[in-house]
């Protein structure tokens, strides 16, 4: 990954959290990673969320074209990416095999 790719990332995720924050008000949603393509096209947006998974990510995806409109404004970068959002189960992953290890012990 290229340090440009890295500070594209890392504006998108900062972005992205912010924005969304403001539209799922008392949600407990998290943007964990940001993973944009070389070319700048396409962005996977990995989120975290607490409780109602499914129903707040379709709600969130609905919106991608808003959230691409608000980041064309926000950032001074020649193409805006597709923003594609996915649920982050890597929390939930660390979870069970801290309660495999646990039983190990």
């Amino acid at each position: 990954m290229t340090s440009r790719i890295d500070k594209i990332n890392q504006l998108l995720q900062e972005q992205l959290a912010r924005i969304i924050q403001e539209d799922f008000e008392g949600k407990f949603i998290t943007v964990t990673a940001v993973e944009t393509t070389l070319d700048l096209k396409e962005a996977r947006v990995w989120i975290s969320i607490f409780n109602e998974k499914e129903n707040i990510l379709s709600q969130v995806n609905s919106k991608a074209s808003k959230y691409q409109t608000f980041l064309g404004k926000k950032l001074f970068i020649k193409n805006i990416p597709h923003l594609d959002f996915r649920l982050d189960k890597s929390s939930k992953r660390v979870a069970k095999i801290d309660h495999i290890l646990s039983k190990i012990k």
